[in-house]
């Protein structure tokens, strides 16, 4: 597996228009998974940012499902 490395990677430069990805109402934000790119090394930007968003998407579930329980 190649790494895509950081440096190279602009989701405004690369032609690619990623979908919006949200959690409930919650929109998350395509900087936030550009940071997030740099755990997921993939042989392609777009196999890389599914894994970061993905990865994002479930950190968020476990927030939300964390805070419910502190609730009750």
């Amino acid at each position: 597996m190649n790494m895509i490395p950081i440096t190279q990677i602009d989701l405004n430069q690369s032609g690619i228009v990623f979908p919006e990805v949200r959690v409930e109402d919650e929109l998350i934000d395509q900087d936030d998974i550009a940071r997030e790119i740099q755990h997921h090394p993939h042989d392609s930007l777009e196999e890389a940012w599914e894994a970061a968003a993905r990865s994002l998407v479930v950190k968020r579930l476990l927030e939300k499902k964390g805070g419910s329980v502190r609730n009750h």
